[in-house]
């Protein structure tokens, strides 16, 4: 019997659920695969509570604060074990996911050293670029941090971009030939889906046409990237304009306080979960919203959150201001509102239905879904393993 070939899978944070797991699965069926992950939990600024049996977990210094000393050092911590480990391993294909950015380095470095290794590279965030900021950037010397991604690109043997916007960004820098844009997945079981229809079913029973109320949800880091302002101004319109607002809040950031007490100040009643990670529970919570928020800083460069498939998987329409991906989605399949300025969400309000949950679900089933994963991801390694070519 041939002996299987070794893939090494790299994420500093994570995304085994959201991604690695069912490319570890497609994979293993060739490789005998190993999995790295960093042993600090990024969302919770602690160590990783439950570890996954079949991830090797690299330690690594912890930090308190997004934009911090620290954090730099807990990263190039991570990418120091990694190219210590892809050296001791030998693997013949490595699966990078970016950012952090500097582990690409030492990746193309092994790839540049065994030609015949296969280097993929996953970009799910591009860094600096998405970070807010501003006109700093013009001041501060990001290129030699963008090289740090961009020379993989040049040479990889297939890239991996988690929205279209990011394969727009990086145009000049990769060839599309060798490109495939795979969106993150939710799984979601079977019952956990018959709940979300059931919560469905019930809040448009009991939803009166025509009501002055509007519960609009809010779930994931509340950060500096978050355009708090804009939802608070958004929430005092609606205000404003005769609406009684309730803001359902699920987890936390540096910046919770600030924002809280805006939209407090904004005249909207305040409803905080904290970090709330049982699936049925944030159900119970999200499913009796009107709306999701999914607003973003201007100057943030992402295509698709992870809080948009949150909010698809659930059922629920999207007050949306992120361009790109999922501006895109939203227009397409009726699952929200984009956020084109204040008067025009208050129009769109006024007027929209039961059936924006209905286009959110099947928006979700249709794009996000663990099927739709799994087909893009073979269709792309199969023109790796075919020699680059695309064959279709």
């Amino acid at each position: 019997m041939k002996e299987k070939r070794t893939a090494v899978l790299i994420s500093c944070f994570g995304w085994y659920e959201q991604r690695l797991e069912l490319i570890r699965d497609v994979l293993k069926e060739e490789y005998n695969v190993l999995v790295l992950m960093a042993d600090f939990d990024h969302i919770k600024k602690s160590a990783v509570e439950t570890q996954i049996p079949e991830c090797i977990y690299l330690h690594v210094p912890p930090y308190k604060k997004n934009i911090s000393l620290k954090r730099i050092k807990s990263h190039l911590c991570f990418g120091s074990l990694v190219k210590r480990y892809i050296e001791e391993t030998s693997p013949s294909l490595l699966y990078l996911i970016v950012p952090p950015n500097h582990i690409a380095r030492h990746c193309l470095q092994y790839k540049q050293a065994h030609k015949d290794c296969k280097y993929l590279i996953d970009i799910v965030d591009l860094w600096p670029e998405s970070m807010p900021f501003g006109n700093i950037k013009k001041f501060l010397r990001f290129s030699g941090w963008k090289d740090m991604r961009n020379d993989s690109l040049k040479v990889a043997d297939h890239i991996f971009v988690e929205c279209d916007l990011y394969r727009k960004k990086l145009d000049k820098v990769m060839d599309k030939r060798r490109s495939t844009v795979l969106h993150l997945y939710k799984r979601l079981s079977s019952d956990e889906h018959k709940l979300v229809v059931s919560l469905l079913e019930e809040t448009k029973r009991t939803c009166l046409k025509n009501k002055r109320k509007l519960a609009l949800g809010y779930v994931g880091s509340i950060n500096h990237i978050v355009d708090h302002h804009k939802i608070c101004g958004f929430i005092e319109g609606l205000v404003c304009a005769g609406w009684e607002v309730a803001l359902h809040v699920i987890g936390d950031g540096e910046e919770r306080e600030n924002f809280l007490a805006g939209a407090r100040r904004a005249g909207g009643q305040c409803i905080y979960y904290g970090k709330v990670f049982d699936f049925a529970e944030k159900a119970n919570i999200l499913c009796r919203c009107d709306y999701g928020l999914n607003i973003m800083k201007d100057s943030v460069e992402v295509g698709l959150t992870t809080k948009s498939l949150e909010y698809f998987s659930m059922g629920i329409p999207l007050i949306n201001n992120i361009r790109g991906d999922t501006w895109d989605i939203v227009e397409e399949y009726g699952a929200g509102i984009n956020y084109r300025d204040l008067s025009y969400v208050l129009s769109e309000i006024q007027n929209e239905g039961d059936e924006l949950r209905d286009n959110a679900l099947k928006c979700y089933s249709e794009l996000f879904t663990p099927d739709v994963f799994r087909k893009k991801f073979c269709e792309a390694m199969e023109q790796v393993e075919s020699g680059g070519k695309r064959l279709v």
